[in-house]
Formats: C-alpha cells, structure tokens, sequence
C-alpha cells in the first residue's frame, strides 16, 4: 500500500482589529476533524490587516 502526502499552506485575512482567536480555534478544528495533521499556526498583522496561515499535511492512501 503506498500513501501520498499532502501538504498546505491555508492563509486566512481578517480586519486586524477583530477578535481571531474563535476563529483560529475553527479553522483548526475543522483541519483536524477533517484527517489533516494538527497545524502549525503564525499569525502577522500588516497594518489594518491580521493574516493567519495554518500548515498541516494530510496522507491519502492509493
């Protein structure tokens, strides 16, 4: 049996005003829930603007 392994990069921008950390909490539930390995997360905020970007891998089977 062989497995691929896929790895992302998901980026997510919100006003750097607004509260982040329910939503950085979702979106990491949800990639977990869904088989991806549990991400690493950096959030940076340019200007106005918070950006979050998740890494994670998740294997497929062929």
């Amino acid at each position: 049996m062989e497995a691929v392994t896929a790895s992302i990069q998901l980026h997510f921008f919100l006003p750097a005003t607004d509260n982040f950390i329910r939503i950085k909490k979702e979106i990491r539930n949800a990639l977990t829930e869904e088989g991806f390995t549990f991400p690493e997360i950096t959030v940076l905020t340019e200007e106005d603007i918070r950006h979050i970007i998740f890494e994670c891998e998740i294997e497929e089977e062929e």
